[in-house]
């Protein structure tokens, strides 16, 4: 039981890759997303971006 305290556990660095994913997607979502959906009613409420979720999906 003493031991988990030492447990030195890897450390993910999701921000930087997130970050790569999302310069990629977003002129591919502005690119081959219709415009109809990208300008959908209430898309300016959305708490996280379409681009965002495909980034984070990727």
């Amino acid at each position: 039981m003493l031991g988990q305290l030492n447990s030195n556990q890897p450390i993910v660095k999701l921000q930087s890759g997130l970050a790569n994913w999302l310069e990629i997607i977003q002129p591919l979502y502005l690119s081959f997303v219709p415009k109809a959906i990208q300008h959908r009613r209430n898309v300016n409420q959305a708490k996280v971006s379409d681009a965002m979720i495909i980034a984070l999906m990727c």
